[in-house]
């Protein structure tokens, strides 16, 4: 029995140091906004390229839908809806749209790709968009 705790708690503490590791590749990107939504859109992590690109800070956008990206006439026809039900559905959505800033101006391409649990259910979508307008 202890052997077997001894393997839980190696197999854990490596998990945790791969998941250290993740977090400081996606941290240190400051090209790419890369940010993971939530299965009904809302914004659940923030690097600093997405601070950079997007301009918002992490505290003012995480917990907020990410159809707040969007020009108002795009959120009025429910596309940002459209494409996680399309990310879902199909594994990917690629749109290349305008987008919104913090500040108001717009820039393109949005990439939707769900993340599967083993069960095959969506535990959250990632987002990634360039720096290029």
């Amino acid at each position: 029995m202890i052997e077997n705790n001894n393997i839980l708690q190696q197999t854990s503490e490596l998990l945790s140091d791969k998941t250290d590791l993740y977090r400081l590749l996606v941290e240190g990107v400051h090209d790419y906004a890369i940010f993971l939504l939530s299965p009904t859109g809302h914004v659940q992590t923030w690097n600093l390229g997405a601070q950079k690109i997007k301009g918002y800070k992490a505290e003012e956008i995480i917990g907020h839908h990410f159809s707040e990206f969007y020009p108002e006439e795009t959120r009025a026809s429910g596309f940002p809806d459209l494409e996680l039900r399309l990310a879902t559905k199909h594994g990917r959505f690629e749109d290349e749209g305008w987008r919104v800033k913090k500040d108001g101006s717009v820039f393109g391409l949005m990439l939707l790709s769900p993340l599967y649990l083993v069960q095959k259910e969506i535990s959250c979508l990632v987002s990634l968009k360039s720096q290029e307008t």
